[in-house]
């Protein structure tokens, strides 16, 4: 019995390890790509860098969103957290294992706490050993200096937070600029609801009549859709009948870029695709 178990459970083992080989690969995908040169920005197209240009420096850093700015990227994605003590802090994860040398939720955590942690990894990360997670004051400087209007995706969150929020976008004059984009409708609604003129976009797999109805009902709301379910989806003619602004993530090749924007995506989010600058 014991000669049959031990393959078997060796047969698991390897299963276990390649599919937390193949999580982590989907987790940290902008490590593993290289920047290239993609197409022309225009008044049609927004490129939007995928937690910075995280294909050079490690997601979510400032080091990310400044190579981003210098890179010609107009639009920068970030994903916001909130601390033990109700602070807004940039990782994507809801645990701090992954990126950082610290352990356990975010939402455990105090900023003081989360600022004493350093990236361990990430793209080039022997060059940004004493990166910090960044705050989300921090983000709108840097947004503000490169002229980079902010696309948030909130992880996690509550009303206190999403006020402390609107008054930071308000401070840095990006009220007008910046887009809110979350999963989650009911904290869009709540958000509708404490700012009338901030943009935002619901995140979904695949653009259904259902999603499009909520966007309408929230009002100044598109809708941000993984890229390769965009491709074949029927409802993206009622978007572009409705009006709704359209974003897909996350694009990495350019002839896929251009399929989307073709496809009526007037902003693609992307980890490595460097928007080319025009002429003068």
């Amino acid at each position: 019995m014991k000669k049959i178990i031990a393959p078997i459970m060796t047969a698991i083992s390897v299963v276990g390890l390649s599919a937390g080989l193949l999580t982590n690969y989907i987790a940290n995908k902008s490590e593993y790509l290289k920047p290239k040169d993609g197409i022309e920005i225009t008044k049609d197209l927004k490129m939007i860098a995928h937690r910075g240009l995280s294909s050079c420096a490690p997601e979510n850093s400032l080091s990310a969103y400044r190579l981003a700015g210098e890179a010609g990227f107009k639009y920068a994605e970030c994903d916001i957290r909130m601390t033990k003590d109700n602070e807004w802090v940039l990782t994507h994860d809801a645990k701090l294992n992954r990126v950082t040398d610290g352990k356990g939720l975010v939402s455990e955590k105090t900023l003081e706490e989360i600022k004493a942690l350093r990236y361990k990894r990430g793209a080039n990360i022997k060059l940004y050993k004493d990166e910090k997670i960044a705050t989300i004051r921090e983000f709108l400087q840097v947004c503000t200096e490169y002229g980079i209007s902010p696309f948030i995706e909130i992880k996690s969150g509550n009303e206190i937070g999403f006020a402390d929020l609107i008054d930071m976008l308000k401070e840095f004059k990006m009220l007008k600029k910046a887009i809110i984009i979350d999963y989650n409708v009911n904290n869009l609604k709540a958000i509708r609801q404490l700012c009338p003129e901030l943009q935002m976009m619901i995140l979904c797999k695949v653009v259904s009549r259902k999603v499009i109805a909520m966007a309408e009902e929230i009002g100044n709301c598109g809708i941000d859709v993984m890229h390769t379910l965009m491709m074949r989806n029927k409802a993206l003619a009622d978007v572009a009948e409705k009006g709704l602004s359209l974003n897909c993530w996350t694009v990495d090749r350019i002839g896929t870029l251009k399929k989307a924007h073709k496809l009526g995506a007037a902003y693609v989010t992307t980890n490595c695709v460097k928007p080319l600058q025009k002429q003068e």
